[in-house]
């Protein structure tokens, strides 16, 4: 996901969406460890689903 302003300056994260609440989407972050990260839906800039099978 990248983000249209830097959020911890950072502007693309990767990891797992957890929840979709209040015009947030909450992301498990993958380097994180088990780390979330909130981010607003108009902070939004891409998103790509990757599916597991």
């Amino acid at each position: 996901m990248k983000t249209s302003a830097p959020i911890g300056n950072q502007k693309v994260f990767t990891g797992r969406l957890a929840d979709f609440k209040e015009e947030k989407v909450t992301l498990y972050l993958e380097e994180g460890k088990g780390k979330a990260i909130e981010i607003p839906f108009d902070q939004i800039a891409q998103a790509r689903l990757e599916v597991e099978f």
